[in-house]
């Protein structure tokens, strides 16, 4: 009888020492899981920033796009504004030019007409 006692004991040992190894691996899967989930959220937002990030991109792209299309429109008109200019200023030479010309002309005349006067 002492004998079965004896290994009555020793069963409950080994019974009490693999329930507490059963609750220890329960707890670390319990943690593990916890980490795992925690892992799988932190992983959902950076995707949704990363998402966030490439369409924010994109939108500066397309607006760096829209103001390189704008500014090469402005040089036209720039470019052209400045051939305008120059235009304007020969023609405004070329009456400066004539205005002496014709004060020349006009002083000779005057000239000529004081001299059959006298």
């Amino acid at each position: 009888m002492k004998d079965l006692r004896d290994a009555n004991k020793g069963l409950d040992s080994t019974k009490f020492s693999q329930e507490k190894s059963i609750t220890e691996y329960m707890l670390k899967h319990q943690a593990l899981q916890r980490e795992l989930e925690d892992k799988e959220n932190l992983i959902g937002k950076l995707n949704s920033l990363l998402e966030t990030t490439k369409e924010q991109k994109d939108i500066i792209e397309q607006n760096l796009a829209d103001e390189k299309a704008k500014t090469a429109k402005m040089l036209d008109k720039l470019s052209f504004s400045k051939s305008e200019l120059e235009n304007a200023q020969k023609y405004i030479d070329k009456l400066k030019k004539e205005k002496k010309s014709l004060n020349q002309k006009i002083k000779t005349n005057n000239t000529v007409m004081m001299q059959q006067e006298a």
